[in-house]
């Protein structure tokens, strides 16, 4: 059961990755800007040199990130139950490139935005940077606690 869960909970994520690439440029932007101003007011209040427009790319660069890196979480969790080994190990690394590549072309075909190898990589990052941080949390967990987790 857990392993058809994390499967789900993957596509789903996938699914909100990839609608929000198909929104235009102006909801997109529009909902980086809800976060991006009141950290800008709150950086600005902290004596920090920052113009709305630096602070509005740093939120929407680490969306990038930090919206991979919950998935490559996920995605690492679920390759984890796979029952066959060759499988974890083949095609694991896939999605770190697949989808971003997806992602960066819905966003070519949406209106107002733009397809770029920053984000890309931006993204595989974030997906590499999830993996290896559930990886290193699963050697951490102790092996009889792994077994009962199956």
């Amino acid at each position: 059961m857990k392993r058809k869960s994390l499967w789900i909970l993957s596509l789903i994520l996938i699914l909100v990755i990839f609608s929000n690439s198909a929104a235009s440029g102006e909801v997109s932007s529009g909902l980086s800007l809800k976060i991006a101003m009141p950290l800008h007011r709150w950086l600005s209040s902290s004596g920090a040199a920052l113009s709305l427009d630096q602070v509005h790319f740093l939120v929407r660069k680490g969306a990038h990130f930090s919206e991979y890196a919950l998935l490559g979480l996920i995605l690492m969790a679920a390759f984890r139950f796979q029952r066959w080994p060759w499988m974890t190990r083949a095609i694991t690394l896939a999605p770190c490139f697949l989808i971003p590549i997806v992602d960066e072309g819905i966003q070519r075909f949406s209106a107002g935005r733009s397809c770029q190898l920053s984000d890309m990589l931006i993204d595989m990052t974030g997906l590499f940077c999830g993996m290896i941080v559930m990886r290193r949390i699963r050697r951490q967990t102790p092996p009889h606690r792994q077994d009962k987790e199956e």
